[in-house]
């Protein structure tokens, strides 16, 4: 595809791609546990000799690169091309978002993304100290975020697939193997099926703790990145439908979080033994919210919901891994419960017996007050 064919997306596309070659991965995201990230712009990274993942190659990309002739040959002008275009996309559909960043830099004065040396004048383009983009089944676990800005903007972009000849454009319009991913906040959580829903997906997200606090509402897992997509269902998720994003940013600055939206979730159903991992996307029903206004969570009801070790494992940040084994670990030595936690008669030898990591210990005794805050939202 020629250069001058391009569009607005495509050409950011690329530029994410070719920063590839100057910006190191990040190496030091305690929660990351799969994927790369890049942070580009004013954040520091560290090389090393990360992989991408499953889903295809580094060298699989630069070829495709080469193959469209993209050379960047000024990355200054990228930057401040790269900036100006995904500012333009966020003034469209959240100015008071975008507002809020400009003015956090400013007041601040953080140097913008497309700054090269620190202490360059600002233009009224300049919103965002840094911007991260991963690619590949990137995924973290449920952690806290001190970013200065009360917003954070994502999106998802579906590329090409790299082994596809026949489809040698860059934004993926068919012939891609992604199901799309989970993105989290105290707010609420959402799921993009990338085969349903073609194009770029963009939306906003409160993530300031200071926000929660002020509300005097949990805000220790303000950022769940990856976690469940609905706040008291696992088996419930959010898609990303046209409806729901117009939806989205106008609830948000109306409504206090915790919050339940107006929109139609979409309930998992258990896939046979036999099904292979490689088949698309579970299948669904459609299981519409019963209110018509955005409204505060309800904790869950004594006995509607059984709380189990598992659920505890996840609040305290254990992975999968853990949680699975350390679920039958506990289970078999008499923890049915996340309360037998803080029983004064515990002593960290009898865990470590039991071949508990000592950091898993102690958020096992030191959170059972959260968890319970957390299941009560407040």
């Amino acid at each position: 595809m020629p250069d001058t064919k391009k569009t607005g997306w495509e050409r950011f596309v690329v530029h994410l791609l070719s920063r590839i070659d100057y910006v190191a991965p990040v190496n030091k995201n305690r929660p990351q546990r799969e994927g790369t990230m890049w942070a580009d712009g004013w954040r520091k990274a560290s090389k090393d000799n990360q992989h991408f993942g499953r889903f295809c190659l580094v060298t699989c990309l630069r070829k495709q690169m080469k193959a469209l002739k993209f050379n960047p040959d000024n990355q200054k002008a990228c930057l401040l091309k790269a900036e100006e275009w995904i500012l333009a996309k966020l003034r469209s559909f959240a100015p008071v978002v975008h507002n809020n960043y400009h003015r956090l830099l400013t007041i601040n004065q953080y140097p913008s993304m497309n700054h090269t040396k620190y202490g360059k004048p600002y233009t009224s383009s300049n919103f965002a100290l840094f911007l991260t983009f991963t690619m590949f089944d990137f995924h973290n676990t449920p952690h806290v975020d001190h970013d200065v800005n009360e917003w954070t903007l994502v999106g998802w972009i579906p590329i090409f697939h790299p082994e596809n000849s026949d489809n040698p454009q860059i934004l993926a319009d068919k012939g891609f193997n992604m199901i799309g991913g989970q993105f989290s906040f105290r707010d609420f959580q959402v799921y993009l099926d990338l085969n349903k829903t073609l194009g770029v997906t963009l939306c906003v997200f409160r993530s300031q703790a200071d926000i929660y606090n002020k509300y005097g509402i949990n805000f220790e897992y303000n950022h769940l990145t990856l976690a469940y997509p609905h706040p008291t269902n696992a088996s419930k998720y959010l898609p990303l439908m046209l409806g729901n994003l117009e939806k989205l940013p106008r609830v948000l600055f109306v409504f206090p979080p915790p919050l339940s939206f107006n929109l139609v979730y979409q309930l998992v159903k258990k896939q046979p033994v036999a099904a292979s991992a490689g088949q698309p996307s579970p299948s669904i029903e459609q299981h519409p919210e019963p209110s018509n206004q955005a409204t505060r969570l309800s904790p869950d009801l004594p006995g509607a919901v059984t709380h189990t070790i598992a659920d505890y494992l996840n609040f305290i940040g254990c992975d999968a891994t853990e949680v699975v084994e350390l679920s039958v670990t506990l289970k078999n030595n008499g923890f049915k419960s996340d309360k037998r936690f803080g029983s004064s008669n515990l002593e960290n030898k009898g865990f470590l017996d039991l071949g508990v990591a000592l950091g898993v210990i102690l958020g096992l005794r030191d959170n059972v007050m959260n968890f319970n805050k957390h299941l009560n939202g407040i």
